[in-house]
């Protein structure tokens, strides 16, 4: 596989925040339910100014539904840091594509 970039693009906060941020969102529309455990893996494309673009989904969860909250919930998140490739002169920002599986928690805390 050819990546074309040294860094790859990056959450704000990181790999727990992304984590986090679905979490949050995902507990505010399903709650505690029978929707815990659901799960999905979906693909998008991180631009060079940081916006997630080309929202797919690669594995559907069991209902549509949360496929299309998920894919909300991914063009609505905030900017990324973009895919950096320092060897270039200046160095240059690149698109980078990333592959997310996306999960309801088995055990939900409703505050």
């Amino acid at each position: 596989m050819f990546v074309g970039y040294d860094s790859s693009a990056s959450f704000p906060g990181g790999m727990y925040k992304l984590q986090q941020y679905f979490k949050q969102n995902l507990i505010e529309v399903y709650g505690q339910g029978n929707a815990s455990g659901v799960r999905g893996v979906y693909r998008f494309k991180i631009t060079d100014y940081g916006y997630p673009e080309e929202v797919k989904v690669l594995r559907p969860g069991p209902f549509p539904d949360f496929d299309e909250q998920v894919l909300r919930f991914i063009r609505e998140m905030p900017r990324w840091t973009p895919a950096v490739d320092w060897h270039a002169s200046p160095y240059i920002f690149r698109d980078c594509v990333c592959t997310l599986p996306v999960q309801l928690p088995s055990r939900q805390v409703k505050k």
